[in-house]
């Protein structure tokens, strides 16, 4: 079943979903549109384009407060394009926010990022070849919505594809291998197709899940906002006091304020100074992996050459452009000719990176995202520190990738 559904009453059968989706996954039927879930890569770009909302994505909310209301201890792993969200200056707020709620452990996303760039850093060296003898670029695996798209429509290809989890799984079952680990972890980020992964056979260590749900943006936006604002709890260093909302500002006041100059959004110089809060969440702290939801973030968290000229590597954004290439290797017309020196591939479905998820916010341009995820983006730890993790830690960040081409006539 998608995890993105059509109220049959709010579509107005406007066909804008229908012309707009790369993959030609939705269909008109009955005078309504419906997902072809076969075609679907859960990009999310049809939840946007609709004028009427009608597009919804399955929700995990409520399953997520009644673990907290039961007492289970719940870690948050918060993705890396928080602050093109929430802004530059969030990041102390969202974390004493969610501790509030009852989190036991707010960390972010980015920490499993780390393992993910050493590891493709690592298969590099040993990147498959072609009947001819030429060595083949491998091709990045965190975007789940591109691996939706290889799997679904150019199966051909998944040898290429870098048997590695995501940085969602792979913060996961970081979180529940460390001392005083989680009962349940929630991801918070940009993304749709995070819901896919939550039921791969990846999405596992031994019989329980690595990530246990997935909340957006916008609901937990939501939900802080309107039970946290004018409220006062008391819990030593995770209150949320009168004086710390008027400090720190409810996001919602923060973000409609607009990108200013020298405002909250406006990713210059005064909103540099707040980047010393980010030794409010919980550590080990992440070093270039906060780099990961722009273009070029895995390249440089993997210490690859980030030279947009490098013939070493190449960035491929948009779901369009992703096929435009996957096409090239597909047909093998001259690829393994102009790109025998490539040795890594970062694909990512959405343009820009992460920053343009279908869970951001709109009014706010993706050049404006990628400065204020960059200007946050200030490591927290060493390249050596997470190093040494990679080596000892010992985390399995296997995955195999299947066929799941349907043909059509």
């Amino acid at each position: 079943m998608s995890v993105i559904s059509i109220s049959e009453v709010k579509c107005k059968d406007c066909y804008k979903c229908v012309r707009a989706c790369p993959m030609k996954a939705i269909k008109i039927e009955s005078g309504h549109a419906h997902i072809i879930e076969e075609r679907c890569i859960s990009d999310g770009h049809c939840l946007n384009v609709c004028p009427q909302g009608a597009k919804r994505v399955a929700s995990d909310l409520d399953r997520v407060k009644e673990w907290l209301r039961s007492g289970l201890a719940v870690g948050a792993s918060i993705a890396p394009s928080f602050p093109a969200f929430f802004g530059i200056d969030s990041a102390t707020y969202l974390v004493r926010a969610l501790k509030a709620k009852g989190f036991k452990l707010v960390q972010e996303t980015s920490v499993g990022a780390e393992f993910v760039a050493r590891e493709h850093r690592r298969l590099i060296s040993i990147a498959p070849y072609s009947a001819d003898g030429r060595r083949l670029p491998l091709l990045s695996s965190s975007c789940p919505a591109v691996i939706n798209l290889i799997e679904k429509h150019y199966p051909e290809v998944i040898s290429q594809v870098a048997p590695v989890v995501s940085p969602m799984v792979a913060h996961g079952k970081y979180m529940k291998s460390i001392a005083g680990r989680p009962d349940k972890v929630v991801f918070i980020g940009p993304c749709v197709a995070k819901r896919d992964e939550l039921g791969r056979e990846c999405n596992t260590i031994g019989k329980e899940a690595a990530v246990d749900a997935v909340l957006s943006f916008p609901e937990v936006e939501k939900w802080l906002g309107m039970d946290l604002c004018g409220s006062q709890e008391q819990g030593g260093d995770t209150a949320i006091t009168d004086a710390a909302i008027t400090e720190e500002g409810t996001i919602a006041k923060r973000l409609s304020r607009g990108p200013v100059s020298g405002g909250p959004l406006s990713g210059g110089p005064d909103d540099l100074k707040n980047v010393k809060k980010i030794g409010c969440f919980d550590g080990p702290l992440p070093c270039w992996a906060k780099t990961f939801p722009v273009t070029g973030g895995l390249l440089k968290t993997a210490a690859l050459d980030t030279d947009m000229t490098s013939e070493d590597v190449l960035t491929v954004c948009g779901v369009t452009e992703c096929k435009e290439l996957l096409e090239e290797i597909r047909s093998k017309d001259g690829f393994a000719r102009y790109f025998n020196k490539t040795k890594l591939i970062e694909l990512m479905a959405c343009p820009g990176g992460c920053i343009s998820g279908p869970h951001m916010k709109g009014g706010v341009s993706a050049v404006l995202r990628r400065a204020l995820v960059l200007g946050y983006a200030v490591p927290g730890s060493s390249e050596e520190f997470w190093d040494r993790e990679y080596e000892e830690r010992g985390l399995d960040l296997s995955v195999a990738f299947s066929n799941r081409c349907v043909s059509y006539p």
